[in-house]
């Protein structure tokens, strides 16, 4: 009696197997694939509408450079706003949901395509550079025009070298007008008419430092010794002298930050068109609430942008501050903007120069000593000029609100004010150890004569930085001193975009 398969029954009902499962599966494959991307005709041209609408508002991002392919998924869209919550499909009679990507590629021209996830697979031109310092690439938002500088800022190709944090060559970009947006991004080479300009930004890169006075003592001035480092690694949690620290302005809220854009200069403009300018007149003279809703227009406006701005924090100021200190900027005393009609970018004739109308540019041989490289390349106007608001503030004696004083904020409770870097209550402006690691207060205390006052008491609960034009012995990158949040014909402010 046969009790079972012979070896070549076994192999032949194995090879019948295998031929039926390479006949059927692709098939199946392929209905699956069909039942997923056969939405109705409508829903279809409306992804694929607002798609193109996605990739124009953000050229940095994709950029039109023939054999690329980007994948962009329906899931994305709806999270940046360009698709509603539900997509309704009338051929399935169900909401349609965010399991597909619209595959766009490159030849001479974008082509889009609706495929399932699965089917998509990017193919990006790689960038032909690698910055040695291990700077993290700069994250490019929208209409951000990369330049360089040779006797003008040139237009440059974001594939090539156009920054070396080695060389104190931080990475700028600007801002410019509607009409020459398209004109700017897609040619290379091309010097940039200051007419055109809106606003200059420099990029910080995220990066560790070496703690050197954690506990807050008299220190002479030194070089901060700095690591770059990427968003995607374990974050450094020194607490001590000697340990290293993930510098902390770049942990935003949750969010790990590969870096973050500072206004190249002290804002300019007017409340309703802020730009951010050389040798312009500063914006002053509004509350903090006011310079905070100002500092946003860049993100809310047509600027170009693709994402949020925001008034800039004490430790997204210390973060430049110790950067600069760093070897990879200035490392010495910035001098000071001594023009006493608050021009932006201006220098005297040596590091602390007295008040006056005139104004050593930016770019001149004297000028770029007031950046925070020592060239063309750095943040100016930290100090001298006007002082700077930040968003800082000390909380009440109580410990459950922080003190709104004039600022036009009122006194908010903590879950209200999670935009701002909040300061134990105290009454001493010398009690340093209330400092925040890596807000260039406490550590960093007197650091070129800069004045070094914490908000006390109150009626000193904000914060100030820089000095201002006529402080020649006392105004520093370092320097800090405190009011109530009020406006003021000095009282200026920067702007930062955050890269999330």
């Amino acid at each position: 009696m046969k009790k079972g398969f012979t070896t070549i029954e076994i192999l032949a009902i194995i090879v019948l197997i295998a031929t039926i499962y390479m006949l059927v599966f692709p098939a199946t494959v392929e209905f699956f694939r069909r039942s997923v991307i056969e939405i109705d005709e409508k829903t279809e041209q409306l992804i694929i509408s607002q798609t193109k609408i996605y990739v124009q508002n953000s050229p940095n991002a994709y950029p039109k450079l023939d054999g690329s392919v980007y994948c962009i998924s329906v899931q994305n869209l709806k999270e940046d706003g360009y698709l509603s919550d539900f997509l309704y499909d009338a051929q399935s009679g169900q909401d349609f949901y965010y399991d597909v990507t619209v595959k766009v590629t490159v030849n001479n021209e974008f082509e889009f395509q609706l495929v399932e996830n699965m089917y998509c697979h990017e193919k990006i031109k790689n960038i032909n550079f690698t910055d040695q310092s291990g700077a993290t690439q700069p994250k490019l938002f929208g209409y951000m025009v990369p330049v360089i500088w040779n006797e003008g800022w040139i237009t440059a190709d974001p594939t090539e070298e156009w920054y070396n944090y080695n060389e104190k060559h931080w990475a700028n970009v600007v801002l410019v007008t509607a009409e020459f947006r398209d004109l700017y991004l897609t040619n290379h080479g091309v010097m940039v008419d200051e007419a055109d300009i809106l606003a200059h930004f420099v990029w910080i890169p995220r990066y560790r430092y070496k703690l050197f006075n954690s506990n807050a003592s008299a220190l002479s001035e030194r070089e901060i010794a700095i690591q770059f480092e990427n968003n995607n690694i374990r974050k450094s949690p020194g607490e001590n002298t000697g340990e290293w620290l993930t510098h902390p302005a770049f942990t935003y809220q949750d969010e790990e930050l590969s870096g973050f854009w500072a206004g190249k200069f002290i804002t300019t403009g007017d409340e309703v068109v802020p730009t951010i300018r050389a040798n312009r007149s500063m914006l002053v003279d509004h509350n903090t609430s006011e310079q905070k809703d100002i500092a946003a227009l860049f993100g809310e406006q047509n600027y170009g942008l693709t994402t949020e701005s925001k008034l800039i924090s004490n430790l997204e100021w210390g973060a430049l501050a110790y950067l600069s200190q760093s070897k990879y900027g200035n490392s010495e005393e910035i001098w000071i903007n001594p023009n006493n009609q608050l021009l932006t970018g201006c220098a005297g004739l040596e590091v602390a120069a007295a008040a006056t109308s005139d104004c050593e540019t930016f770019d001149s041989e004297e000028g770029v000593n007031a950046s925070s490289t020592g060239n063309v390349y750095g943040v100016y106007d930290m100090s001298g000029g006007a002082f700077e608001r930040t968003l800082a503030v000390m909380e009440n004696s109580s410990g459950d609100a922080i003190l709104g004083l004039n600022s036009g904020f009122g006194d908010l409770g903590f879950t209200e004010a999670n935009f701002l870097d909040i300061y134990q209550y105290g009454t001493g402006a010398t009690n340093y150890n209330r400092r925040i690691l890596g807000d260039a207060t406490g550590e960093t205390r007197n650091w070129y004569g800069g004045s070094s006052s914490m908000p006390f008491g109150n009626n000193n609960a904000w914060f100030l930085r820089g000095g201002t034009f006529n402080m020649e012995s006392s105004a520093s990158s370092f320097a800090f001193e405190t009011d109530d949040g009020d406006g003021g014909n000095e009282i200026g402010f920067r702007v930062v975009i955050l890269a999330k």
